[in-house]
């Protein structure tokens, strides 16, 4: 791993408050961290870390000479329409009667065309601004299996080929979405990256695990063993922010080895679940923060990851969050922002 600015990730170093933060220090594990019961969770709206590299000089060559970088993604959870799902069709029959028939008839004919299968449909919305992004996808399986906790994979992405093919033609990305269960088991994980990667005919460079399962230090030694250039599950499942007060791609350091790992993480900034959560749902204050989070990394020429899943392009309920994401795309674009997928970024950030 050939990080173009590792001479700055050596500064902070030297800062030892930072450096125990960069490190998460004090935080082994975070996956399942309920923020919301955080006092002061407010510190993580503070990108400080990226915001003192850029007063030391750190400004990244972005692409076209744009000064910063929204990057978007798309976690793959659903392509059917899942039970939990059914109850919303009635209450939302007047938002949008053509989603609704399409729904309704699907769950009479499994036949018809899935609810969520609307990837050609995101890309065309995110070509407009000439923007790309990142899919990531579960592994072939041959148990389709949903409990209520969707712990299990939902649909064979092997009977999507055809629209894999499509993205990869379109210069968009597929990444791998690792299962619940075989986050942390390196030979799961290298099996499922083969089996994936024999439906893109191309090697799958990025990663993110399901329900953003992670153990820090080890889930980036695993990933980086089995074969991935980056991750990008680092972040909160319950809330937004800077989470190790990076707004840039950053290679993790291992405090029981003391070694950097090679491996390139775009830490999770935004996901549209948590953000709408932690704000019970309100879009005008969803928006604030969403607003704040790209002006301060705007102020930092900083890379702000997002993720929207596939199913709020299609759900009759989340046309709020529809809402959002189109606004996220309207302001940073009118703000001068590189809207582009993880490759993308990655490809600037190696030497």
């Amino acid at each position: 791993m050939n990080y173009k600015y590792m001479d700055q990730i050596y500064k902070i170093k030297n800062i030892q408050s930072m450096w125990d933060k960069y490190c998460l220090k004090n935080n082994d594990t975070l996956f399942n961290k309920d923020l919301m019961k955080i006092s002061n969770h407010s510190q993580y709206y503070n990108p400080n870390i990226s915001l003192f590299l850029n007063k030391d000089g750190f400004s990244p060559d972005y692409e076209d000479n744009k000064k910063f970088s929204i990057v978007l993604t798309h976690d793959i959870d659903d392509i059917y329409l899942p039970f939990t799902h059914y109850p919303y069709l009635l209450t939302n029959f007047f938002s949008d009667k053509k989603i609704f028939l399409s729904q309704i008839k699907w769950i009479i004919n499994k036949k018809n065309k899935p609810p969520y299968l609307n990837f050609k449909s995101i890309i065309d919305i995110e070509k407009n601004y000439g923007a790309k992004s990142t899919f990531f996808f579960f592994p072939p399986t041959d148990k389709i299996i949903r409990n209520i906790k969707n712990t299990y994979t939902p649909y064979n992405v092997l009977h999507f080929e055809k629209e894999i093919k499509t993205i990869i033609d379109l210069d968009f990305e597929i990444g791998m979405h690792t299962n619940y269960y075989s986050y942390n088991l390196l030979n799961k994980v290298l099996d499922e990256k083969i089996k994936l990667e024999e439906i893109t005919h191309k090697q799958i460079l990025g990663v993110r695990n399901h329900f953003l399962r992670f153990d820090i230090p080890g889930s980036w030694e695993l990933l980086h063993k089995a074969g991935f250039e980056y991750d990008t599950t680092f972040g909160f499942s319950n809330s937004v922010g800077f989470k190790n007060g990076m707004c840039h791609p950053f290679i993790p350091y291992n405090l029981i080895s003391k070694k950097f790992i090679p491996i390139m993480e775009f830490p999770l900034h935004i996901m549209d679940g948590a953000l709408l959560k932690s704000v019970n749902y309100n879009f005008r204050k969803a928006w604030k923060i969403t607003k704040l989070m790209i002006d301060l990394t705007i102020s930092c020429n900083g890379v702000l990851t997002i993720l929207f899943h596939n199913d709020i392009f299609s759900s009759l309920y989340k046309s709020d969050w529809l809402k959002l994401y189109r606004k996220i795309l309207d302001y940073s674009y009118e703000a001068n922002g590189w809207l582009t997928n993880c490759i993308s970024v990655y490809e600037k950030f190696v030497k």
